[in-house]
C-alpha cells in the first residue's frame, strides 16, 4: 500500500487512527470492498496491530467498515438507498442539533462557528471534503449532549466517505451550495430564528435526498472501472507499490531456474507468499511440486462451479545455457527461463497479492502453478490427481507472453492454444 502516514502518538491512539482511517477511505486511497491490510497500516502508523483492530472495530459499528469472519475488515460498499437514507437520517440529527445549541449554547458560539465556516476548502473536490469534516468535528467538540455528539459524528464521517463517492455534474456548485446552506444557518442561529434554521435544515436535507437518488440512479458512483474505459489507466498505489518486489521475485526466480516437476525452491516461494497474503487455504504438492492457492471473495466461499473461476500459470524452465550477460542471468548450468515462466509466475503472484488486499469479488479464485508445461505435461497430470474433481470451475484463465505482440497490448483467444 503506497500510502505515507505520519507516525501516530500514543494518546488517543485508537480514535487518530480511525480518523486517519475515514480520511484514506474519503480520498480515495482505500475504496469500497477493498480489505484493510492490518499489517502494513500498523507499520505505516508505528503501531502494533491491535490498535488498528480496534479502531476498525469502532468504524464497523458505525457503519464504515464491515467484518467477514477469518477474513478481516473491508471498507462498507455504500448502496444507493443507503445513502439515500443518510439524508433521512440528517433530518432527524439537524432538530435535535438545533436543540441542543438553543437550550445550551451562547450566541458567542454561534458567531464562533459561523466565522469557522470560512475554514472550509472550496477550491477543489478533496481538500473541501477535508475541511468541510474538519468543520463538523469542531461544531461536534461544542455539544453539550455527547449521545447526540456520537450520533452526529457518525453521520458525518459517512458523508465524508460519500462526498468522494458521487459523482457530480458541477462539483464547484455542489460546493457553494453546501458552503452557502451552512452560513445561512449559522446566521439566522445566532440571531436567535430558530424556526428558521429549522427550515433551512429541512429545506436542504429535501434538496439534497432529490438530488442524490437520480444522480445514484444513473450510476453516478466514481469507484468502479466501466468495461469500455481505455487500458492506459494510471496503476492504483497498490499495484505501483509492489512492482519492485514483483521485480524482485521475477530476477530470483530466473537466475534459480528449475526444470519439469522438480520446482522444490519456486513451488516455495509460491506457497510462502500465498499464506503471507492471506488465502484461505494453500495447497502443494499437486503433480509433485504443483501450487493451488484458494482465495474467496466478500461473500464467503462459492456454492457451486458457477461461481468459482481458476487462473493459472507454468513455473519450470528450458534446458538451455543462458549467454544474455543480462545481471539476473540464469546461475544455474545448462537451464533457463527462456520460455518467460519466470514472468508468469510473478504475474500471476502479482494478481494474487493485489486480489487477496481487495477481496472485492464474489465466489471462490483458484490459483493454479502448474509445474512442468515444458516436459512433463503438468497439467494433465493435476488433473489426473484430482485438481479439477476437488476444485470444480465454470472457466479457467491464462497468460503467456508473447514477444511477437507490441508493447501493451493484450490478445485474447477462447478455447485452448499451447495446452500442456
Amino acid at each position: 500500500m503506497a500510502i505515507v502516514i505520519d507516525k501516530v502518538e500514543s494518546k488517543g491512539l485508537t480514535d487518530t487512527i480511525g480518523e486517519e482511517l475515514v480520511r484514506l477511505i474519503a480520498q480515495g486511497d482505500m475504496k469500497p470492498g477493498e480489505r484493510l491490510n492490518e499489517v502494513r497500516l500498523a507499520e505505516s502508523f508505528g503501531v502494533s496491530r491491535g490498535p488498528v483492530r480496534e479502531a476498525a472495530r469502532e468504524l464497523e459499528g458505525q457503519g464504515l467498515l464491515v467484518s467477514r469472519p477469518r477474513r478481516g475488515f473491508y471498507v462498507a460498499n455504500f448502496t444507493p438507498d443507503q445513502i439515500v437514507d443518510l439524508y433521512e437520517v440528517k433530518r432527524w440529527i439537524d432538530p435535535a442539533l438545533i436543540y441542543d445549541f438553543q437550550t445550551y449554547s451562547s450566541t458567542e458560539t454561534s458567531l464562533e462557528i459561523l466565522a469557522e465556516v470560512d475554514t472550509i476548502d472550496i477550491s477543489e473536490k478533496v481538500a473541501f471534503s477535508r475541511t468541510l469534516f474538519e468543520f463538523r468535528q469542531r461544531l461536534v467538540a461544542r455539544f453539550h449532549n455527547r449521545v447526540l455528539a456520537a450520533h452526529a459524528m457518525s453521520l458525518y464521517r459517512q458523508f465524508h466517505i460519500v462526498t468522494a463517492l458521487i459523482d457530480v455534474t458541477d462539483p464547484e456548485q455542489r460546493m457553494i451550495r453546501i458552503v452557502d446552506t451552512l452560513r445561512r444557518f449559522w446566521s439566522v442561529m445566532a440571531q436567535g430564528d430558530f424556526d428558521e434554521a429549522q427550515l433551512i435544515m429541512q429545506k436542504d436535507a429535501e434538496f439534497w435526498r432529490n438530488d442524490v437518488a437520480p444522480a445514484l440512479a444513473r450510476g453516478a458512483l466514481i469507484h468502479p472501472i466501466k468495461a469500455s474505459q481505455p487500458m492506459d489507466l494510471p496503476l492504483s498505489n497498490t499495484i505501483t507499490a509492489a512492482l519492485p518486489d514483483l521485480q524482485a521475485i521475477r530476477r530470483d526466480l530466473h537466475r534459480n531456474p528449475e526444470l519439469s516437476f522438480d520446482l522444490p525452491r519456486t513451488a516455495g516461494i509460491v506457497a510462502e507468499r500465498l499464506r503471507a497474503w492471506g488465502f484461505d487455504e494453500v495447497i502443494e504438492g499437486i503433480a509433485k511440486t504443483g501450487v493451488v492457492g484458494i482465495l474467496h471473495g466478500t461473500s464467503g466461499p462459492a456454492s457451486d462451479p458457477s461461481q468459482r473461476v481458476l487462473l493459472r500459470a507454468d513455473m519450470d524452465a528450458l534446458p538451455i545455457q543462458e549467454a544474455t550477460g543480462a545481471e539476473h542471468a540464469s546461475q544455474v548450468e545448462g537451464r533457463m527461463h527462456a520460455c518467460g515462466h519466470d514472468g508468469h509466475t510473478t504475474m500471476l503472484l502479482g494478481a494474487a497479492e493485489q486480489l487477496a488486499h481487495l477481496r472485492n469479488f464474489d465466489g471462490t479464485l483458484v490459483f493454479c502453478f502448474q509445474p512442468a508445461e515444458e516436459l512433463g505435461g503438468g497439467a494433465k497430470v493435476m488433473i489426473d490427481e484430482g485438481l479439477l474433481q476437488r476444485f470444480p470451475v465454470k472457466a479457467a484463465y491464462a497468460a503467456h507472453n508473447w514477444p511477437q505482440m507490441p508493447v501493451g497490448q493484450f490478445g485474447v483467444i477462447h478455447g485452448g492454444d499451447g495446452l500442456s
